[in-house]
């Protein structure tokens, strides 16, 4: 007997016992019955709960947990939604937490169609959660994975998707200024202050957003005899400007610090955010820790002061206090040759001792930086130098790279001589 055969009322009692699938494949093969069967597969959409579920919770909720994303489609297009005007989403709070991008997209859409407005605390929270998930969270620079070499962007890239949702929710109401609620560690040691979205922004696209919705990129945090303690951005050790923590922090790309530049920040920015603070201007930063030789760049372009000196040193009488932005380059890769150039050029005065009474060209040899030596030489530093012993380029001593040791000292030792006596240096 066929399916159609059977008496009406029997129809939903046998497709009672029929999956989801197979009552889909009986409304397309008998469409007679479309309309009886269509409903009762809408009700099962409605009422859909994953195999051992608690009764809490809406159909949304679980599809989106369970990363059912035809259900979710079919829900919104149903309308099968409540968004209560002014009450929150929970929808959207479970998207951000279990749903990827594409579907937060789906829901930010809805929502930007409803009758109701949503909740813009929850908005702003939400928009928080979704800048720490996009970009990927990293803790520290990203490794290499594609043909662009080391010092590659793409570990902070975003697609087209993400960045309409981060449209999307500015649009809904969040507030680009939306503090961070992130739990500090060790708080009673290190007490932690809110800070701006602005600070969570790990791609220059996702920034500029921020900025044209309104964020402010010169924000600083109170002034406190404390060190202010950010975890999930610097580690728990200062905290300024975005700038500042954008050049000293690997989690920023070089995009986060040229666009804060475009917009206005000040490359000359100090920090920490402390009373009487030492300067620490974000070209040392850079520098010191050798986080990505663009950002140094992108500074040098927007006029960092390069005749600075950083306060930070270790003072000894009669010798400057800290040092210029060339000494702070000298044990950079020769990926920073480009940096080197700039800082040397920029300089009034080469022969400037650093806070260990050296000059950078001194500092350069006993670090057997030879290719900063050799720019710093071709730039007009004097090769002639002693130190306070008196002794000559040629017989400072070696302070051996960091390499496998299978070289040894007299190797570097000749590498020194033959450069210096190639640019007229007598042994």
């Amino acid at each position: 007997m066929s399916f159609l055969a059977l008496p009406m009322e029997l129809h939903l009692e046998v497709v009672s016992y029929c999956d989801n699938a197979d009552l889909a494949h009986l409304i397309r093969t008998h469409s007679l019955l479309n309309r009886r069967l269509q409903h009762e597969l809408h009700k099962r959409a409605l009422s859909w709960r994953p195999e051992g579920a608690s009764k809490g919770g809406t159909t949304l909720d679980y599809a989106l947990t369970w990363k059912r994303k035809h259900l979710v489609d079919y829900l919104l297009r149903h309308n099968a939604v409540d968004i209560e005007e002014g009450a929150r989403w929970n929808a959207l709070d479970w998207a951000f937490e279990f749903a990827p991008s594409d579907v937060i997209k789906k829901l930010v859409d809805y929502a930007s169609n409803a009758p109701a407005p949503l909740n813009k605390d929850q908005v702003t929270s939400v928009f928080g959660v979704y800048l720490d998930r996009v970009p990927h969270k990293l803790n520290k620079r990203p490794k290499a994975e594609c043909e662009h070499g080391q010092w590659c962007e793409c570990g902070w890239a975003v697609n087209e998707e993400e960045l309409q949702v981060v449209q999307g929710l500015l649009q809904l109401g969040a507030d680009p200024m939306g503090l961070s609620k992130d739990v500090g560690y060790y708080a009673e040691y290190h007490p932690r202050t809110d800070v701006p979205y602005t600070f969570r922004a790990r791609n220059g696209d996702i920034l500029r957003l921020l900025i044209e919705a309104g964020a402010d990129i010169h924000w600083q945090p109170p002034r406190t005899r404390q060190v202010l303690d950010y975890n999930s951005v610097d580690g728990g050790t200062r905290l300024t400007t975005v700038l500042h923590t954008a050049c000293f922090n690997s989690e920023f790309p070089p995009s986060v610090v040229l666009e804060l530049l475009k917009h206005g920040a000040d490359p000359n920015c100090q920090g920490p955010a402390l009373p009487d603070a030492k300067l620490v201007l974000p070209l040392f930063e850079t520098l010191k820790l050798g986080v990505h030789p663009k950002k140094s760049e992108y500074l040098l372009d927007y006029g960092v002061d390069t005749n600075v000196r950083d306060e930070l040193g270790e003072y000894q009488d009669g010798l400057p206090e800290g040092n210029l932005p060339i000494h702070e380059a000298v044990e950079l890769t020769e990926d920073y040759a480009g940096t080197w150039t700039r800082l040397i050029s920029g300089t009034l005065d080469l022969e400037a001792r650093s806070y260990q009474g050296m000059t950078t060209l001194q500092e350069a040899i006993t670090s057997h930086s030879l290719h900063y030596a050799r720019i710093l030489i071709e730039g007009g530093a004097n090769i002639n130098v002693r130190d306070s012993k008196g002794k000559s380029l040629i017989h400072l001593p070696l302070y051996e790279p960091d390499d496998d040791g299978s070289l040894s000292p007299e190797y570097y030792l000749a590498e020194r001589r033959e450069l210096l006596t190639k640019y007229g240096l007598e042994p």
